[in-house]
């Protein structure tokens, strides 16, 4: 199977495929492990949840508010209406298989607010985008698109989102459809197989039926006179000193034994039988009986919290299949990396605020210890709930009304206003780690070598600026190995090279930042008033995670700056005024069809002016 070490080329090297069916299944690949591959990147999500996802979300709430009405239900089934709108912009099988219902759709949310009616149309809605229609047509697309010789590379691209994301919204988790597209695509050992076999072997393996599984854990610590209480679970308990347990390891593989004992045990839980699409989901409902018996267990006789061992197997009841070796999914907690910028004075915190107002220290140190304690929780529910707290404690007032319209007042400028400088530094880091001499080869001869000593801030002119033409040329056609990285480089410098360009690609980032903060907080207020949120709570911790983590760098450099604001209140006016001012320098330079000079543009272009 693929390594982080190993280029994905070197496996494609051994697929069968036609002429011209590599590259855009190289690029099918790489886009899907992207969106399945634990990542610190803002920018490898879509810009829009699947509109099944949206819809599903507001099935939801609406039907949450016709057991109990809420005041905020109008306002949310409105905001989701629009992001269903912009998501099925995007998507166009999702729009075709909605059709002309979309304007019924939006009349029926704009008219008189009768709940059992918005139910309805939101049902037909779900029924129209039901999975597995949505997953064969974009199933199809992507088998035309690599038959055909991938010259459709941005429809590929959505595509293989739209199935990604489809199959995650029936409820396979991203372990095991990773896990599904080494085994299909990343197989070395292999003897060649063509595209066509490859791709329908993949999109087989998502039947979107429920299967029985019987899932075998190890336990240790479980208190003595306790074995039959797993009985209430449907589960069954073997001691580790048992002959049944002896015999049940003599039977298994050599591999698979290793791999289940290589923690100690006290003993074995079989749950028997466990309904799910696949066999991570059966661990992982299993484990979530386990724990829930062990929450009931701790009120009465069970005086510690017995420990459930990492190693487990699960195997298929109703076929004689293998044993599938199962680890528990690591947590998703990311951080967005840190500017170089102040790097030495954030190892005394204390130091960097020390002309900075009381109230406003104690405020930003209690939101840094809220991150901390979110980035150390195992539970996505636990780390959302402080994530948003930390959200509150800094730009909550109570003077300009909601909770998240001071949110979304605040903490957008900070994170849109260095979003794009982000998204060009995210790409040289990659060109740097994979494409460095391909890249020096590109410009070896061009003045742009000697007209910028920083190399990422050549690579940003040779996206931006258009004398460089021939530079970029020379080197994307070097990248036939990393067709994804192209195909962003080429999505840059489309916006990049003009002013008004970049202004609706600022407009856009904030449309993202404003779409994804009202989503943390209607996830927080599912977990808070009814125990539960509906859809990737994954998605939304880590978009949590990746803005507080921007937001309090950005802080600390404002507030520990010689000369600038002493409180949280005085950086959001100063850093909103200078998005402003960038802003308005866009659109003066837009209006006469003008760049500028080459250094003021690339200023503007990278929203460095912020940090000034």
């Amino acid at each position: 199977m693929a390594s982080r070490n190993t280029g994905i080329l070197d496996y494609a090297k051994n697929w069968g495929c036609g002429e011209g069916e590599r590259l855009p299944l190289l690029l099918f690949v790489q886009r899907a492990r992207e969106l399945l591959l634990h990542t610190s990147s803002m920018l490898v999500r879509k810009m829009h949840a699947s509109p099944f996802s949206i819809a599903r979300e507001l099935h939801f709430i609406l039907y949450q508010h016709k057991r109990t009405p809420h005041s905020s239900t109008e306002v949310n089934a409105k905001f989701l209406i629009s992001e269903f709108n912009e998501a099925l912009r995007d998507d166009a099988v999702a729009r075709s298989l909605v059709g002309d219902r979309l304007d019924f759709i939006n009349q029926s949310f704009s008219g008189v607010d009768d709940i059992n009616n918005k139910l309805e149309v939101i049902e037909l809605t779900l029924a129209r985008l039901a999975q597995g229609r949505y997953l064969t047509m974009c199933a199809e697309g992507v088998l035309d698109i690599v038959k055909s010789g991938g010259s459709e590379k941005k429809r590929l691209l959505a595509l293989t989102e739209g199935f990604v994301l489809g199959v995650r919204d029936a409820g396979y988790p991203a372990q095991t459809i990773y896990h599904l597209l080494n085994v299909a695509f990343l197989d070395k050992k292999r003897s060649p197989v063509s595209a066509d076999e490859m791709l329908n072997g993949f999109f087989s393996y998502f039947d979107l039926e429920q299967h029985e599984y019987k899932v075998y854990i190890g336990v240790s610590d479980v208190h003595d006179g306790k074995e039959e209480i797993f009985k209430s679970i449907d589960a069954k308990y073997m001691d580790s000193s048992s002959t049944e347990v002896q015999q049940f390891m003599d039977r298994l593989p050599a591999s698979t034994r290793r791999f289940f004992s290589e923690v100690a045990m006290d003993g074995i839980v079989v749950i028997d039988p466990v309904k799910a699409l696949d066999p991570q989901s059966a661990r992982q409902a299993a484990e979530k009986h386990m724990r829930l018996l062990d929450d009931l267990l701790r009120f009465s006789g069970h005086r510690a919290q017995f420990k459930l061992n990492n190693p487990a197997l699960v195997v298929q009841v109703d076929k004689d299949a293998k044993f599938v070796h199962s680890n528990r999914p690591k947590s998703a907690v990311l951080r967005m990396p840190h500017v170089h910028e102040g790097g030495n004075d954030l190892r005394d915190i204390a130091a960097v605020l020390r002309s900075t107002k009381s109230s406003s220290r104690q405020r930003f140190l209690r939101a840094v210890e809220l991150h901390g304690t979110a980035l150390s929780s195992p539970e996505e529910e636990s780390q959302l709930l402080n994530l948003w707290i930390a959200f509150e404690t800094l730009f909550v007032t109570g003077a300009h009304g909601s909770k998240v319209s001071e949110v979304l007042a605040s903490a957008t400028p900070y994170v849109a206003g260095c979003w794009i400088g982000y998204e060009l530094q995210e790409l040289w880091a990659e060109v740097d780690a994979k494409h460095r001499e391909e890249w020096r080869g590109a410009i070896s001869e061009s003045e742009i070598a000697s007209k910028y000593d920083d190399e990422s801030v050549r690579f940003i002119a040779a996206i931006a600026l258009r004398k460089f033409e021939k530079e970029m040329t020379n080197f994307l056609g070097s990248l036939d190995g990393n067709p994804l990285l192209r195909c962003k480089i080429f999505g840059c410098i489309e916006w990049a090279q003009s002013p008004k360009k970049i202004l609706r690609h600022l407009d856009e980032v904030r449309s993202r930042v404003s779409v994804d903060i009202n989503r943390i907080y209607r996830y927080r207020n599912q977990l808070v008033h009814i125990g539960q949120a509906i859809g990737d709570l994954g998605a939304v911790v880590q978009s949590a995670h990746q803005y507080l983590d921007l937001v309090l760098n950005l802080l600390i450099l404002m507030l520990g700056k010689t000369g600038g604001p002493r409180t949280i209140e005085q950086a959001n006016i100063e850093i909103k005024i200078k998005e402003d001012r960038q802003r308005a320098l866009l659109e003066a330079n837009s209006k006469a069809e003008r760049e500028g000079d080459d250094e003021s543009f690339l200023l503007l272009l990278t929203g460095r002016p912020l940090l000034a």
